[in-house]
Order: C-alpha cells, then structure tokens, then sequence
C-alpha cells in the first residue's frame, strides 16, 4: 500500500469497500477427503465461486438459481467472514470490468490500452526508423486491482480494494527474424506464445536455433527441442536490452533514456496520484460489485489516515540521524543514537 500526504491526512492507494447487507446465503460443504480441491474448482468453477475456510467449503452460486446444486445453504455474517467477502470480491473484479480483460486474474491485473512506452520512446529518441522488429518489443501500463482486510482501529477492521501501477514488457517479434538480423539469442529463455492448460509458461532457455526448431540447453520439463513459431523471447531487462540494445545500435541510449523518462511519468507520485482520481470515476461506473445473488458491495471513498480525539491512527516518530561509518567501526552506544547507513 502507498500514501499520499495531504495538509491533515495520509490517503492511501484504495477505496472503501462496503457491502450492501450484513449477512448473505452461501453454501457449505467439507473439504474432499483427499484435500485437493482442483478437480472440485474445474468442475463447479463456470457456475460457482468456491473458497476454503479451514475444513470446510463455502460457495456462491453466479445465478440463481445454481445451475447445479452444491452443499447445504447457511447464512454467513460478512463481519465474520471477511477472507471469504475479499476473495469473493477479487473474484467478481474480473467480470464487473469486462473492457479491460485480465491477463491474471488474482490479483486482477489487465493492460492499459492507450499509453505504449517503446514506440514512443523511438519516435521521441529518433530510433523508430532503425527497425520495423521494434514494433514486437511492447511496454505497456500495467494495473492491478485487490481487495485486502485493513485495520486502521483495533477492531474495526473493513475491506478496501487497493490499486497499484507498474509496467509489463511484452517481446512478440519471431526469433527467426531477431536471429536474422543478427541478435545474439544464445542463453535467452523463452515461454510459450500460448501455453496449453496447467502448463508453466517458462519453457526453457535458448542453446541455438536451428531452422524452425529451437534447441534448448535448459529445461524444466518437456522435450528439449521445440517449434520456434510456439515460443517467444522472455521479456526480461536482459533480454530487452539484449536485442533493443542491437537493432538500435548507437540509438539505443538515447532511446532508453526516453523510456525510462515515459516509465518516470506514469509511476511518480504525482502520477500515481491522478491515477487515483482517474480510477475513483471509472470504478464508480463499475459499481456495485455483484458478489452473489442476495449481496451486492459498494466501492466507496478513498481510505484515510488520520487521528481525532479518541484515536491515534498515525504516529510521529522523532528524526533518524545518520552518520558515514564505511569501517563500521562505531558501535549504536559511541554514535549515541546515530545510525550508519544499513544499519537501521
């Protein structure tokens, strides 16, 4: 979680969540006697939304009435099941926001569709003409949507659904054509472009091409040769650098330096902070969230930290002194309270 400082209060990066009854009906049941719920979650997970609570199932059903039956009905307190009204709510987040298709789903996180920071970064550093392989290298906002218990009270303790903002790389350009123009893929992993069911999406790491097949000199699992039309070039900063760093050639600096500076403008404070006021009106479109067929929960006001006359929320701690010790000779009694960096 972030804050963000006002004149009297710290705002944190997430809005109250509020649920629109005090109790609902879900379903119970006891867990398999083997433990393992994937062939109960593959067989319910289109018409219910399942959790585990200890020794013991609840359920809701996505419309009523369920499209097929499951476990005896109870009436379940939301007070009193806050883990279960959580994961309903990260579970509904997907489905309430149908626009912006979740490429994971827990915690629901989905692309921007508006902003990509490699094209123009190499339209604003000059590079854009040095390869049209560019065009398979993609940075894009990246959101992530999460419903999580705060306590800001001994307890008081409520839901709030939380948003943070990073970026996602994306390598899409065929490793015959990066292997064409002479980028060195030796050593790189690759995953595959898409991957079969309760498959891991890491494939192996690259030993050489050879025509269409890739020969792979580490594996998790599976053959160690694969077709190169299957898989892509994993999207790390190596990699990224790697093969950019090549088909820009002298470019590549200055076309970094205007990514990083795009990165900057979406992930600063300032930014973060016009994000939230952003999100504050598009979720507001999104809600209620519909958790079940009796419960339906409210995104609310931002979350705020501050203190009155009863409670303190927010405490002042006194000024941490620093002082340069490369020896680290000192001990915390000679620096009377003096702390050498690293050492806090």
């Amino acid at each position: 979680m972030a804050a963000i400082a006002t004149a009297t209060t710290l705002r944190l990066n997430g809005f109250r969540l509020e649920p629109s009854t005090e109790s609902f009906t879900a379903y119970r049941a006891p867990m398999p006697s083997d433990g393992d719920m994937r062939v109960l979650r593959h067989a319910l997970e289109s018409t219910w939304t399942i959790y585990r609570e200890d020794d013991e199932i609840f359920a809701v059903p996505r419309a009523d009435p369920p499209a097929m039956e499951f476990g005896e009905a109870v009436e379940i307190r939301c007070h009193d099941h806050l883990g279960f009204l959580s994961y309903l709510i990260n579970d509904a987040l997907p489905r309430a926001i149908p626009s912006y298709p979740a490429f994971k789903v827990r915690p629901y996180t989905f692309l921007g569709q508006k902003q990509e920071l490699v094209a123009a970064a190499a339209k604003s550093s000059g590079a854009a003409s040095r390869s049209p392989l560019i065009a398979g290298f993609l940075e894009r906002p990246k959101y992530e949507l999460v419903a999580r218990l705060v306590e800001l009270r001994d307890g008081d303790p409520f839901i709030g659904l939380f948003i943070d903002v990073g970026t996602r790389r994306q390598i899409v350009a065929s490793l015959q054509e990066l292997a064409a123009a002479g980028v060195d893929l030796t050593g790189l992993d690759v995953v595959w472009r898409n991957p079969p069911p309760d498959t891991r999406h890491l494939v192996g790491r690259i030993g050489r091409l050879h025509g269409d097949r890739v020969e792979l000199s580490e594996v998790l699992d599976g053959p160690t040769e694969v077709a190169a039309a299957d898989v892509a070039i994993e999207s790390s900063s190596m990699a990224f650098k790697r093969c950019l760093g090549h088909l820009l050639d002298e470019k590549y600096e200055s076309f970094d330096s205007a990514r990083r500076a795009l990165q900057d403008g979406l992930l600063n404070g300032s930014a973060r902070e016009q994000l939230m006021e952003e999100m504050e009106r598009f979720l507001g479109k999104a809600s209620p969230l519909e958790l079940a067929p009796d419960l339906t929960c409210d995104i609310g006001e931002r979350v705020a930290l501050g203190n009155d006359s009863d409670y303190q929320t927010v405490l002042k701690t006194r000024p941490v002194q620093y002082c340069f010790d490369p020896a680290k000779s000192l001990s915390r009694l000679d620096l009377g309270g003096c702390h050498p960096p690293g050492d806090q």
